[in-house]
């Protein structure tokens, strides 16, 4: 005999949320689709700022914006986006419906999942920097934790990736979207099934918009995932259903976490120093490692030269699989007098002796020597922050008549010009003791500031190369021009 399913009560969904926020905070983003899940979330979010506010009163209550996306992958996505946001309004919640802009022949084109997932995120976090909101509520559920538990089984993911979504975590698929990193993700309906979602706008009469797309199993691999997974009767053996499913990222998430922990507790035994200027990162093991941390699992050490070698690649996140050569030479390091520099991790790794590394970013290969990072200056205001190399966060504020600024990587043929400037501007002793700090094996990895043109003071500039107007090396504080402001913040 079949049961019935008992829609979220407020209580339920309090004890939900509560596990996340504190109170402390009084402005959360809500994103919404229209779909059942988003919508249930929605209404139990405005049933509870209902009861906060009779509480509580109105002064100092939390305050809720939601994001509605538009997909614009089907038509009438705009008037149920429209429709939605209506519905919210009447909630109590700011709203603005967010549309996602597709290239011509880019719906069609293959891997249209995942290009949908990035820009939907970075959409979302956007509007959460320029609306101040750093706390994102999300409706995802454990029927789509079983579905990316599965999707990772399928693509072979090692026991960590099985860990799945997390309820709280940094908002994804935002690298190089500054002030990105501000805003958390937060999932209050991780441990509940779809079906209570359905329940719960069935029960209070909430509204709610299809997308057709999303039962077509030929669509995309995640409705074919999901039509396999809620099969009645089920299809698939006990162990991979959805509650074995979620089951197993509860297991992979509290075995990550403990791995965590413990690395960051290895680490208070290490020396890390980070130079923002040149991007060099030195640390040293304590030389008493091998008694001190014996009791350390492989697990956990690998962790720690991940934490370690992320502070300073140009990559936003080290694999464990480009770390096994790092791994072998930093933990034998105290068994052989030398070991010759490698690289990995997009890092050049130097063994000082006594347990003390060096690490510098790679050189460029000859490719991404000439790519350029373009800095749209907006008049009598600085242009948006842009992350060169995975590394510097940098902007600029020009003269009027200079429009756009460039990045690219110092090179070896820029040193005549360089040396020239600093020659004729006064500061070659400056010069002289920054290429002392810039040894041969970062000179070339570090960002120089340039503009195409010559401007009104073409007079008094020197060129790079035809049209390349020097600005500055940014990083070290040298510059060339006047009237030119820059701001420059290593990433983390």
């Amino acid at each position: 005999m079949s049961h019935r399913v008992l829609p979220i009560s407020l209580p339920e969904y309090r004890s939900f949320l509560n596990c996340l926020w504190d109170g402390s905070i009084k402005r959360l983003g809500l994103a919404v689709s229209g779909g059942v899940d988003s919508m249930a979330l929605a209404y139990l979010t405005h049933k509870f700022l209902d009861e906060e506010r009779r509480l509580y009163g109105t002064k100092n209550t939390l305050q809720i914006h939601a994001f509605i996306i538009d997909h614009g992958v089907r038509p009438g996505s705009e008037a149920e986006a429209a429709a939605v946001a209506e519905i919210l309004k009447g909630y109590g919640f700011s709203t603005d419906v967010l549309p996602l802009l597709w290239e011509p022949g880019e719906l069609s084109a293959g891997g249209f999942e995942t290009r949908a997932r990035a820009a939907r995120y970075r959409t979302l976090a956007k509007a959460c920097v320029q609306n101040k909101v750093f706390k994102l509520l999300l409706a995802h559920h454990a029927d789509d934790q079983a579905e990316t538990v599965m999707m990772r089984l399928i693509s072979g993911s090692r026991f960590d990736g099985l860990a799945g979504m997390k309820a709280v975590a940094g908002i994804p698929e935002c690298h190089g979207l500054y002030g990105a990193k501000r805003v958390d993700v937060w999932r209050p309906l991780l441990a509940i099934g779809k079906e209570q979602l359905i329940a719960t706008c069935e029960q209070n009469n909430v509204e709610w918009f299809e997308d057709y797309t999303n039962h077509d199993a030929t669509y995309t691999r995640r409705n074919a995932i999901r039509q396999l997974l809620s099969a009645s009767p089920p299809r698939l053996p006990k162990a991979l259903q959805r509650d074995s499913l979620v089951c197993i990222s509860r297991r992979a998430e509290i075995r990550n976490h403990t791995i965590k922990e413990a690395a960051f507790r290895l680490r208070v035994h290490c020396k890390v120093s980070l130079s923002a200027r040149t991007g060099t990162l030195h640390f040293s093991l304590p030389p008493n490692h091998l008694s001190l941390w014996r009791d350390a699992t492989d697990s956990v050490r690998m962790r720690l030269l991940i934490d370690i070698a992320e502070m300073a690649s140009p990559s936003p996140r080290v694999e464990a699989r480009q770390m096994l050569t790092v791994f072998r030479r930093v933990f034998s390091a105290g068994e052989v007098d030398q070991i010759p520099t490698f690289t990995s991790g997009g890092l050049m790794w130097t063994y000082r002796g006594q347990q003390k590394w060096t690490l510098d970013r790679e050189p460029f290969m000859a490719q991404r020597k000439e790519q350029v990072t373009e800095l749209v200056v907006v008049e009598h205001d600085w242009s948006e922050w842009k992350l060169w190399d995975g590394r510097w966060w940098i902007r600029v504020q020009t003269p009027a008549w200079v429009k756009r600024c460039y990045v690219r990587v110092l090179q070896d043929k820029d040193m005549r010009v360089v040396k020239a400037m600093a020659v004729k501007r006064g500061i070659k002793g400056q010069l002289s003791e920054i290429l002392k700090e810039l040894k041969m094996g970062i000179r070339f990895t570090v960002p120089v500031v340039f503009w195409k043109g010559k401007g009104e003071e073409a007079e008094a500039k020197v060129e790079l190369e035809a049209g390349e107007v020097l600005v500055s090396l940014p990083t070290v504080g040298l510059d060339f021009v006047d009237r030119v402001r820059y701001q420059v913040r290593f990433k983390g």
